[in-house]
């Protein structure tokens, strides 16, 4: 297959299971994410394609689905999910709020996905 047609199908896979997850309001770890849809947790790839959907995201003004993607270690995003936020989109994160943005993003992506 094609190497872009195989990151497109694989960039589909990602979304669709964002909004799995969205949809049931919960979180899922970076390597049941990369797994589902056939990636290795730590790779290249699969970051940028978790980069990609926050931008696609953050561009339309909703909350990054990747939120829901977290480290089984401590349950949140790892710093590239930050860094991102506040890098590319001027979101302004005080020092010690990564947890409390991480929460409000959330909880944000699970409304609308049920509303």
């Amino acid at each position: 297959m094609n190497h872009k047609i195989a990151y497109l199908v694989q960039y589909t896979a990602l979304c669709s299971t964002l909004d799995l997850l969205a949809s049931l309001n919960i979180t899922a770890t970076y390597g049941q994410v990369a797994r589902a849809i056939g990636l290795q947790a730590r790779s290249q790839t699969f970051f940028e394609m978790l980069g990609e959907t926050m931008d696609e995201d953050m561009a339309l003004g909703n909350a990054p689905r990747c939120a829901l993607v977290v480290t089984s270690k401590t349950g949140r995003p790892g710093p590239a999910f930050y860094e991102r936020a506040v890098m590319m989109h001027g979101v302004t994160i005080a020092a010690g709020a990564e947890e409390a943005f991480h929460d409000l993003m959330k909880q944000q992506v699970f409304a609308a996905a049920n509303k």
